[in-house]
């Protein structure tokens, strides 16, 4: 699991005791600063940088006005499941990642 935001107010107090129940925690991405750390979890700037395997899961923890652009990358990394917890994003900015995101095919 990855989790974007990880370095920011709103994720900081959940991925840490998640580290005792979920140990496939990755890491955490936050553009420019890349190459860090935060309490011992790797730092990367885009979602598809640290995924030499299939890419499994994203948490999002980013402020409203960046969900959108969050939820796109993880659709373009091809992230087989994402989960979004920022309440209140903006209207039209859900609506440009509903149209980005592949829709599922009729069988």
């Amino acid at each position: 699991m990855l989790v974007q935001g990880l370095t920011g107010a709103k994720a900081h107090s959940t991925p840490k005791p998640a580290r005792l129940t979920a140990p496939r925690i990755v890491g955490g991405v936050t553009p420019g600063k890349g190459g860090t750390t935060h309490e011992g979890w790797p730092i990367f700037n885009t979602v598809r940088e640290p995924w030499t395997r299939p890419r499994e899961c994203t948490v999002i923890f980013v402020p409203p006005p960046y969900a959108a652009d969050a939820i796109m990358e993880a659709a373009d990394a091809a992230m087989i499941s994402s989960f979004a917890s920022p309440k209140a994003i903006p209207t039209l900015d859900m609506v440009k990642a509903w149209e980005f995101l592949p829709k599922p095919r009729s069988v």
